[in-house]
Parts: C-alpha cells; sequence; structure tokens
C-alpha cells in the first residue's frame, strides 16, 4: 500500500508540474541595450557643442592616422571639391585605445549619443555622407581591379578594426574652402558625458559642476572613468585570497 501511494503521489506531482508549465507564460526576451555611440573630444568641444547645442564638423588634415586623411584628401581631390570636413563616433564599448588616440590627456572627454537623433541632425543636408568605416587587407585592396571613389572616406586598414568607428563626411565645391560647418543638435540627445581617466579625482566635481551649469544641462549624467582605477575591479582579488587572510580595503569608489 505504501508503495502504491508514493507512486501516485509522484505521478500527481508530474501531472501538475506539466499543467504548470502549459498555462505559464513564455517570458518576453529583454529588449537590447541601444548600441554604443560615442563622441571621444576635448572638454573645450564638449563646452561648446552644450553651449551652443551644435556639432562641429573640422578638416581632417590634422589627424594622426596620415593614412587616413590620405585617403580623405584623395577622395577630395578626385572629386574635385573645395571642403572635405568630417567627425567620427564609436559604436563598441569603452577602451583604452579610444581614450589614447582620440582623447589623451586630462581634459579628454566621451560624449554618448543616442545613435538615431545625433544622426537625424544630418538628414536631408546636401554634401552629407555617413556610414560605417569598412576594415580591409592591404592584400585584399590589392587584388581588386578598381576601388571606387566613394569608398576611400570610409576605408581604413583592418588593424583598426576594434575602433568600431562610424563616419559623418561633409563635400562642398565652392568658390572658398570652409575649414568648419556646424550642425544643430539637442542636449537631450546625450545619454551621459564621461570625463577623462586621466582627470585627477579631485577635479572631477567641479569640472562636473561647471558642465551642468550650462543652460539645459543641469540633469546630464557625468562621469569620470574608471578605466585606470576600477573599484569593482580591484576587490575580485578577494577570491583568490584565503578565508583567514586579511584583505585589503578597495579605494574609494569614483563615480
Amino acid at each position: 500500500m505504501r508503495g502504491l501511494f508514493f507512486m501516485l503521489v509522484l505521478r500527481w506531482r508530474s501531472f501538475m508540474a506539466k499543467a504548470l508549465k502549459i498555462r505559464r507564460k513564455p517570458e518576453k526576451p529583454a529588449a537590447p541595450s541601444p548600441p554604443a555611440f560615442r563622441k571621444y573630444t576635448r572638454l573645450a568641444v564638449a563646452i561648446d557643442m552644450l553651449q551652443k547645442q551644435r556639432i562641429t564638423l573640422l578638416e581632417p588634415t590634422t589627424w594622426e592616422d596620415k593614412n587616413d586623411s590620405w585617403f580623405m584628401q584623395e577622395y577630395k581631390d578626385i572629386i574635385g571639391a573645395t571642403t572635405l570636413l568630417a567627425t567620427c563616433f564609436a559604436q563598441t564599448e569603452d577602451t583604452h585605445h579610444h581614450w589614447h588616440v582620440f582623447s589623451a590627456g586630462m581634459d579628454g572627454v566621451c560624449i554618448e549619443f543616442d545613435k538615431a537623433k545625433i544622426l537625424s541632425a544630418f538628414n536631408g543636408i546636401d554634401g552629407v555622407r555617413k556610414g560605417q568605416v569598412v576594415y580591409r587587407k592591404i592584400d585584399t585592396l590589392r587584388r581588386r581591379d578598381r576601388i571606387e571613389p566613394e569608398e576611400l572616406p570610409f576605408l581604413k586598414r583592418r588593424p583598426y578594426k576594434p575602433e568600431c568607428e562610424y563616419r559623418v563626411i561633409y563635400v562642398e565645391n565652392s568658390d572658398e574652402p570652409i575649414e568648419s560647418k556646424s550642425f544643430g543638435i539637442s542636449v537631450d540627445w546625450i545619454n551621459r558625458i564621461t570625463l577623462s581617466p586621466w582627470m585627477p579625482a579631485s577635479l572631477r566635481l567641479s569640472v562636473s559642476k561647471t558642465l551642468k551649469a550650462i543652460e539645459e544641462c543641469q540633469d546630464l549624467e557625468i562621469v569620470r572613468s574608471t578605466l585606470f582605477s576600477n573599484r569593482d575591479w580591484r576587490a575580485l582579488t578577494r577570491k583568490a585570497r584565503p578565508n583567514s587572510t586579511r584583505v585589503r580595503k578597495p579605494p574609494t569608489k569614483i563615480k
């Protein structure tokens, strides 16, 4: 009798489990996070952007990557333009490479945008082209019979692929070249501003307060990068220590 009783109980549990599984609504997958869309620049540029609510395209002649600036100049010459300006964004997570190449030093700034909104600033404007940069090996391009001129502003060497760069260019053919061109933006298109990891922690509050004092910027999220000194990362060494070992207290968290 006892064995029969337990058998009935197990069957009942199995039946109820299946019934509940049928009735349970499938969970909706979490909405994917929007892709990162970052502009690495300087504090002075960020102040101008916030005060005048504009993003400015500049000549690429001063770029550190001379291969890149050469392609841009070649494109300008081939199409016979008098002006070629550009600005770049990174569609990837925060990296040491981006800070070191585009925003080195304590006055570096990373501005994270809503991608769709910031790109809308360039919609419907003659002379504007925008798109993801394509990374190719030298041998790959050598094997091609021809490279189309329109490809040149969006081509870079394969070693730069981790940059995940998105580029906006402006071309004009007028009597006189121009050195810059600005496009209107809104402050609420900015998701966050991150201050340089090289900026001393003692300056963060003053700089943040100054930026928030700009009109319409009081609600901006402004943080200092913890790329070089992250409290949560340092705390992970606890997992390598015996329980009896005294643990050093991680440094104060930097927001």
